[in-house]
């Protein structure tokens, strides 16, 4: 097992929404994307961990971020991530030139 803090930019795909419940009855919102860290040698699957207040959205599938995380890659090699700060490019990911202006 393995623990860093990442920076680096990072594509996000398939969010989902999931609450935490704290022992005093307060829950807080996440959201789970799924990515990947790329390195000279090797494609690490990632899912990274976003606060969300509770009427945020989701970025969208394709979009890229500069993200600062805490890393925690587990036994069986994938990695945990919880974002400390997240910065998307804007831009319409789906449109060609998206990644152009990143």
């Amino acid at each position: 097992m393995s623990t860093f803090i990442l920076s680096g930019y990072l594509g996000l795909a398939s969010p989902r929404r999931i609450s935490s419940p704290n022992s005093r009855g307060a829950t807080t919102w996440h959201y789970h994307y799924s990515t990947t860290i790329q390195t000279p040698t090797a494609s690490i699957p990632a899912e990274l961990r976003v606060y969300s207040p509770p009427e945020d959205v989701p970025h969208p599938d394709f979009t890229i971020a500069d993200v600062v995380a805490k890393v925690h890659i587990a036994s069986n090699g994938t990695a945990m991530m919880d974002a400390i700060t997240i910065s998307p490019f804007p831009g319409d990911p789906l449109d060609d030139e998206y990644e152009n202006q990143v």
